[in-house]
């Protein structure tokens, strides 16, 4: 194990469950329901316990405020650079994958529940919900320009969305299992 993993590993009170790297900078999300926020040479910058449960996935925005999703069905950003964490949004179920839009006003969700929900950073307000065809999320992404969004579900499908118009654009599969 490079000094870098072992480094993270030693972090968290049991399994790391999410991970993300922008430049510098690594967030990891663990089973101990805390976000910790570490330098590409080790350094522990900040670490905050926002969730009442295991964490599924984290996400590094542009910036570096860290979002989260939780088996506690909440949406959750925590600023490391004045340590204060906030909810955002909830679902009826896990949130399994977060990320943010491209120009971090946006934090995208997608749940055990079959949805996908766009937030807005500032207000919390949810300001789209997609059906994934009630399948289990468990990867999102927008697209570098912000304007489609890929779904990834329980049972290998890729979902395309345009968000202005809310058409699917494709749905395809590819993989044997599930996607995330």
């Amino acid at each position: 194990m490079t000094h870098l993993a072992e480094r993270i590993h030693q972090l968290h009170d049991g399994p790391m469950k999410g991970l993300d790297i922008v430049g510098a900078r690594i967030v990891t999300g663990g089973a101990d329901g805390t976000v910790r926020f570490i330098a590409a040479n080790g350094e522990h910058l900040a670490a905050a316990s926002v969730h009442t449960d295991i964490i599924n996935d984290v996400a590094l925005g542009p910036d570096m405020t860290i979002a989260s999703g939780s088996r506690d069905r909440k949406v959750r950003l925590f600023d490391p650079d004045v340590g204060r964490s906030y909810t955002i949004g909830e679902h009826d179920h896990w949130v399994m994958a977060v990320a943010w839009s491209p120009d971090g006003s946006h934090v995208v969700s997608g749940s055990e529940d079959g949805t996908v929900r766009i937030w807005d950073r500032e207000s919390g307000e949810e300001l789209q919900r997609l059906a994934a065809a009630g399948i289990e999320v468990e990867a999102v992404s927008f697209a570098p320009d912000g304007r489609r969004l890929a779904v990834g579900l329980d049972d290998g499908r890729v979902l395309v969305d345009e968000l202005e118009s809310g058409a699917r654009l494709s749905a395809t599969v590819h993989h044997d299992e599930r996607v995330g």
